[in-house]
């Protein structure tokens, strides 16, 4: 469970998204491209909905 998530299970598409994309964003930062890709696979089903 992550924050984007909770938002978006609250109705509140578009600040899923945004959180969607900072958590994005700090994985790349890191260096973690397995959680990025999670992150992003979980924003384009969003996007979809």
């Amino acid at each position: 469970m992550n924050r984007g998530s909770v938002y978006a299970d609250l109705g509140d598409k578009q600040k899923a998204i945004q959180d969607f994309k900072k958590a994005a964003q700090f994985y790349a930062e890191q260096g973690d491209t397995a959680r990025e890709q999670k992150i992003l696979v979980g924003l384009k089903q969003l996007q979809q909905a």
